[in-house]
């Protein structure tokens, strides 16, 4: 923990990989008798080393291809360790590992790479009998559906979203299921089914209300104006974006700057959403100056992957 708070925290690469080199020295000292997972334990390991390999060659102005075997191969070898076993550990870090390889490949434009390390790695009876299944499904389709929508293949993402969202709603995880519902509303709208898109945008909007998520009200607030003005409703659209503001102090849109008109930053601010796999979930990097994912993609600009999707 304490190496990736200095890798996701402060950007320190030299400490993290400090830290993560002593984590695997004591591991080579393990005492006999110790009943813990000391392969899951080394593969945590790796992991972060090759989340720093990353970071590295970004923050030294290299480009990611530069660090791809380094990458990959620790990727690799930390799958090896925990490819087998059905616990909930082994089997979350098979989930974040090959999670981390599918980011990887995306960043390099491989979507259908990352597809196929997600099919052949999480088989529908993975989850059998485990005692959140249908939170671990709808976690993985919900990452399936991600990687389909940035392929351009709206049905498949909309039917892994969609399915994902009655999975948690079923298993009585109402933000886990309004957080995906923004990314299908989203995808719905990217398929040109603007009418289909209001709908579900109009829901989460309700939900996100009541559980008082002011992320989750912008979300959807920004999903609904943009299907009512694709129908040409502006109207609408506008009531709408007087009503946050002015009931809900959740403004869209500075409508002084812009009097009678839709703002395309509203529009631009639709994203797909990612799904935690825990109820509240911690940020190692809130309170960083700049984030993971804005480092490996190149950018200044603050943004959480997934990336947005052009609606």
């Amino acid at each position: 923990m304490q190496a990736l708070l200095f890798a996701k925290r402060k950007m320190d690469i030299v400490s993290s990989r400090n830290w993560y080199q002593r984590g695997l020295r004591e591991l080579e000292c393990k005492k006999t008798g110790d009943d813990g997972d000391s392969d899951l334990e080394e593969a945590w390991i790796f992991n972060g080393l090759a989340l720093n390999a990353l970071l590295e060659a970004r923050l030294t102005g290299k480009s990611l291809g530069s660090a791809f075997q380094p990458t990959y191969a620790l990727l690799r070898r930390a799958f090896e360790l925990v490819k087998e076993g059905r616990s909930p550990d082994r089997l979350y870090l098979r989930y974040n590992l090959l999670s981390n390889m599918s980011s990887f490949m995306e960043l390099e434009g491989q979507h259908e790479v990352a597809l196929r390390l997600i099919d052949s790695a999480f088989t529908p009876d993975l989850s059998e009998g485990l005692p959140d299944e249908d939170e671990w499904r709808a976690l993985i389709g919900t990452r399936r559906a991600g990687l389909y929508a940035k392929a351009g293949d709206f049905a498949n993402a909309e039917r892994f979203y969609r399915e994902a969202v009655e999975l948690l709603t079923a298993a009585d995880r109402p933000i886990c299921a309004e957080t995906v519902r923004r990314s299908l509303g989203t995808v719905v709208l990217a398929a040109g089914r603007s009418g289909d898109a209001e709908s579900e945008f109009r829901l989460g909007l309700s939900d996100a209300l009541a559980a008082r998520s002011a992320r989750g009200s912008r979300a959807h607030g920004a999903g609904l104006v943009t299907a009512l003005a694709a129908q040409g409703r502006q109207r609408e659209a506008l009531d709408v974006i007087h009503e946050l503001g002015e009931t809900e102090s959740l403004w869209l849109a500075d409508l002084k700057r812009f009097p009678g008109a839709i703002p395309q930053s509203i529009s631009a601010s639709l994203r797909l959403y990612g799904l935690s796999t825990g109820i509240p979930e911690v940020e190692l990097e809130e309170n960083s100056g700049l984030s993971v994912a804005n480092v490996l993609q190149g950018t200044k600009k603050s943004m959480t992957l997934p990336a947005e999707v052009t609606v």
